[in-house]
């Protein structure tokens, strides 16, 4: 009888266990290849010159690390089809990316810019890290893509324009 009792209560111990959260897929991305931009420089890239711009820009807030680290993996995947796509052969690890959190139509958005790592390499004069990282036309040197971190989703995928 303590047998069956004792495997009882194992049992439900081990039913009441709080389940190990879900790995997270790695990020497709080379390491320190992304920042976090705040303030005016966030607000800058709002303004695209030759690919839709997110807004009305209604507010803005920082995105976490944490909020990065999440929808990376997705966005590899949505930038590799977009790539082949294009019949582009830069790989996805080769590009950069600057993140802003706008608030649009009332909903927090964080804003991807992503550069190629070319352009950041020929741009020794800006600091991609800590200033809006801008180019007019260039195709897929340069795209902009809105996340949605409350649906998880995301839209306006776009490369620059041709030059």
């Amino acid at each position: 009888m303590h047998r069956w009792l004792f495997v009882a209560l194992a049992l439900l111990a081990a039913c009441s266990a709080p389940a190990a959260p879900e790995p997270r897929a790695p990020s497709p991305f080379a390491a320190g290849t992304y920042t976090i931009l705040s303030g005016s420089e966030a607000l800058a890239l709002s303004h695209q010159c030759s690919r839709p711009s997110p807004g009305p820009v209604e507010a803005q807030w920082t995105p976490t690390g944490a909020d990065i680290q999440a929808l990376e993996p997705n966005l590899g995947t949505i930038l590799q089809t977009h790539l082949t796509n294009a019949h582009e052969t830069t790989p996805v690890a080769d590009y950069y990316r600057q993140y802003a959190g706008f608030v649009v139509h009332g909903r927090r958005a964080i804003y991807v810019n992503g550069i190629a790592r070319s352009a950041v390499e020929e741009s020794l004069h800006l600091d991609w890290r800590t200033h809006a990282f801008g180019i007019c036309d260039g195709g897929p040197i340069t795209f902009g893509i809105i996340f949605d971190p409350e649906a998880g989703e995301f839209t306006q995928f776009a490369f620059n324009g041709a030059i």
